[in-house]
């Protein structure tokens, strides 16, 4: 019998194990048989269950999201060796044993969209379907692929279905999959400076997005929402190095993609009216944050010697958004100073710094909802070289 693990990766519990039975709820409740009791984790998350011998996890509406490998999900298989974010919660799922032989993908029987959606709510192998190889060899980008390859492809690709309204990936985050749409139609749309939603395009079935992010490893630099039930075949990016290395053509052909990608949405920012007045890229990405206001600083006596704590929403190598989450820092000044501690993950050290305070934005009561724009003002050399290899990663 095979047994399945969750491992928290990070934080005071690092290394605790999650033994997984057949169904295991996720989230911030007590309630949950698997209690994460951190602010970016939802009262009832996710759940974990199993179906046919194949482990699923599955996002139940929660606000910060589900991600499988950096990519955020509704539903997806796991393998053994997959890295999961509940919130911002970082946990590895670990089998003892290999899985029971997977059958390749050219010897399963073909399947329609109803088949798959079926197969998938069962817990069906769906990465072995042959459908899955015909929507990979008709993208344009791997029509030069051989069997080999293409085989291969097919062996380490990922089918997931995500629901009608929901958000496949979001501008700024994180992610080096390339995606496929084997069924459905999508959105691709941008935003500006002031939070404006511009239509980029329109996707349907075997055409591919992310190749941007996937070849220059900056974040994503559009939001891509689902119009319809939509059935995506998703590419890691070890494997597709892999493919790039043994395929020049397809290395020219992702790099051509990528131009012309870049080139049609700059022509509908400008469009648009859009002027990009950030030089950096920012990241959506959510990190502990400790503040504090010098003596210094023209603020209220009652900060005076407190510490606060905070969320980090967006940060780049110029600045942080933090949710500090106190309704009384709406009274801040803009200029104030303050003195950060970022905390990265995995063991990276705390980044400490100063910074200049640039907005503010809540309403007077939510305390959910006061956020600090914070412009880096002073930062070691070697706190910086830290904080511009984390974002590079």
């Amino acid at each position: 019998m095979i047994k399945s693990y969750l491992f928290i990766e990070k934080g005071p519990l690092k290394e605790k194990a999650f033994p997984l039975e057949a169904r295991e709820s996720i989230g911030r409740g007590k309630e949950n048989h698997i209690c994460l009791s951190h602010p970016t984790v939802s009262e009832q998350h996710a759940i974990y269950y199993v179906e046919d011998g194949h482990s699923i996890v599955e996002d139940i509406g929660s606000c910060n999201g589900t991600f499988v490998n950096g990519e955020r999900i509704k539903k997806s298989i796991l393998s053994s060796g997959d890295t999961l974010l509940i919130g911002s919660v970082p946990l590895r799922f670990f089998q003892e044993e290999e899985a029971r032989e997977q059958i390749h993908l050219t010897e399963a029987s073909e399947l329609n969209k109803s088949d798959i959606s079926t197969c998938l709510n069962s817990g069906d192998l769906l990465s072995r379907s042959s459908r899955l190889i015909q929507a990979i060899s008709k993208v344009p980008l791997f029509a030069g692929l051989g069997k080999k390859d293409l085989a291969r492809l097919s062996q380490v690709a990922n089918l997931v279905l995500f629901d009608p309204d929901s958000t496949i990936i979001r501008q700024g985050d994180l992610g080096r999959s390339l995606y496929i749409i084997v069924d459905g139609r999508v959105q691709v749309i941008t935003y500006d400076n002031q939070g404006r939603e511009i239509l980029v395009s329109f996707l349907t079935g075997n055409q591919f997005f992310g190749e941007l992010s996937f070849l220059t490893g900056v974040p994503r630099m559009v939001t891509v929402q689902v119009l319809e039930e939509t059935l995506l075949c998703k590419l890691g990016l070890e494997c597709m190095l892999e493919i790039m290395n043994n395929s020049p053509a397809v290395k020219e052909v992702i790099e051509e993609c990528c131009r012309e990608s870049l080139k049609d949405l700059e022509e509908k920012k400008r469009a648009a009216g859009f002027t990009e007045r950030r030089k950096q890229p920012r990241f959506n990405i959510e990190l502990p944050v400790d503040f504090h206001f010098p003596s210094s600083s023209h603020i209220p006596d009652e900060f005076e010697g407190s510490l606060f704590h905070a969320i980090s929403s967006k940060i780049s190598v110029s600045g942080i958004r933090i949710n500090a989450r106190d309704h009384r820092l709406l009274d801040l000044l803009i200029n104030s100073k303050i003195r950060l501690a970022i905390n990265l993950p995995q063991s990276r050290g705390v980044i400490h710094c100063s910074g200049t305070l640039k907005r503010v934005a809540g309403k007077k009561g939510e305390v959910n909802s006061v956020f600090l724009g914070i412009e880096f003002a002073e930062m070691s050399p070697a706190h910086r070289k830290k904080l511009e290899n984390f974002l590079s990663d």
